[in-house]
């Protein structure tokens, strides 16, 4: 699968926060993430677009970053979920 860097789709997403109003929260409704008490999951919208830090354990060592790029096809997704053509984010 083909990977893109996750900075420009989440610059996008912020513009529309600002200028549309639009919210995470929609966005999660749009794309059918939610957690498991039934909200829309932003935290896992954010940690997608690099803004919140996730973290992993291989072989017993944890590793906390923020992801860099995203899978082709999720970046498309989450274009769409914000209202926004793909190709507008230069995917």
């Amino acid at each position: 699968m083909d990977r893109v860097p996750v900075e420009p789709l989440a610059r996008m997403v912020e513009r529309r926060q600002v200028e549309q109003g639009l919210t995470l929260s929609e966005i999660c409704r749009n794309l059918g993430w939610y957690s498991s008490g039934g909200r829309p999951d932003t935290n896992r919208l954010q940690r997608r677009l690099g803004r919140i830090s996730h973290s992993t354990v291989k072989r017993g060592k944890l590793y906390a970053g923020c992801q860099k790029t995203i899978g082709y096809e999720l970046a498309t997704k989450i274009a769409k979920a914000a209202g926004v053509d793909p190709v507008d984010v230069g995917l």
